[in-house]
């Protein structure tokens, strides 16, 4: 998600989010308690430009981990 925001290596951009999004989500499915993955979550969806996924997303890392 950083590379795809800050375009780092020219690998990922904004339009490959929707992959960013879906990797974010299988990590959750995996371990539903892990704050990193609903940060990636947040960031990519925002990138996505969908605002209001990526607030849910940041509130359920606070929720998790309020020091995150």
């Amino acid at each position: 998600t950083i590379d795809g925001g800050l375009r780092l290596t020219g690998e990922w951009n904004p339009i490959r989010m929707p992959e960013a999004i879906a990797q974010a989500q299988r990590a959750i499915a995996l371990d539903p308690d892990l704050p990193i993955a609903y940060v990636s979550l947040s960031q990519a969806r925002a990138l996505a430009r969908d605002f209001s996924g990526a607030l849910v997303s940041a509130r359920r890392c606070i929720d998790l981990a309020p020091n995150d």
